[in-house]
């Protein structure tokens, strides 16, 4: 399973969770913040890209992974 921007946290958590964690888990409600990443404005995203070389945080990707 693999995927690219946020199909690849999805495969990430299809990947990791039992059947019954992903019952649990791949929930609209539950997912809509598993996926808070992408709701940071492209300016703050440019701004990072231009600072960091990268547009998100590595840190806040591996904790919504949990």
């Amino acid at each position: 399973i693999s995927g690219t921007s946020a199909g690849s946290i999805i495969g990430a958590i299809l990947c990791t969770r039992k059947d019954d964690e992903l019952d649990r888990d791949l929930r609209p409600e539950i997912l809509v913040h598993k996926l808070t990443c992408f709701s940071r404005p492209w300016r703050e995203r440019i701004s990072s890209l231009v600072k960091t070389g990268s547009m998100f945080d590595v840190d806040e990707w591996l904790e919504l992974l949990k």
